[in-house]
């Protein structure tokens, strides 16, 4: 271990000044979306959460996560968790791997087209993905305005 960190902005900070192979993340903090944009590039992150819904998982994983750990997994997991991701792999707690591959074998993980999207803008921009639900918010709302000033 080389340091430890309070919150997403000071992981940033010290992940890019220690430069670790592998960062361990609580993954309930609200602005992990932004951490992880930071440091998917840099570094491999590993996820201790409480959440092992499909929505959650999918999402940490696309943001950039290589190896998601339940709270409620053995020391064992999340061991085997930091080895695998260390040396380039990919690792699930069994629970939520379970989880997801009953799912596909009931007909497969539901695509979220307007999601990826803003995604991407988000990363393009070099935004959070709240910042841009935040934009298209406002977006649609004065669009809203200014079609009912159109119909009178």
């Amino acid at each position: 271990m080389v340091g430890e960190a309070r919150d997403g902005t000071e992981a940033i900070l010290l992940a890019k000044q220690l430069r670790p192979d592998v960062v361990l993340m609580d993954g309930e903090l609200r602005e992990i979306e932004a951490t992880f944009e930071s440091l998917r590039d840099e570094t491999r992150i590993v996820i201790l959460t409480m959440r092992d819904d499909e929505r959650s998982v999918v999402d940490a994983i696309r943001s950039g996560a290589r190896a998601i750990v339940l709270k409620r997994s053995s020391d064992i997991d999340l061991l085997d968790a930091l080895n695998t991701v260390a040396k380039g792999g990919w690792y699930l707690s069994p629970a939520i791997s379970d989880k997801l591959l009953m799912r596909i074998k009931r007909g497969g993980l539901e695509q979220n087209p307007a999601a990826d999207l803003k995604r991407e803008i988000a990363i393009l921009l070099d935004l959070t993905r709240q910042m841009v639900r935040g934009y298209t918010k406002k977006v649609m709302k004065k669009l809203k305005a200014l079609l009912r000033k159109l119909r009178f």
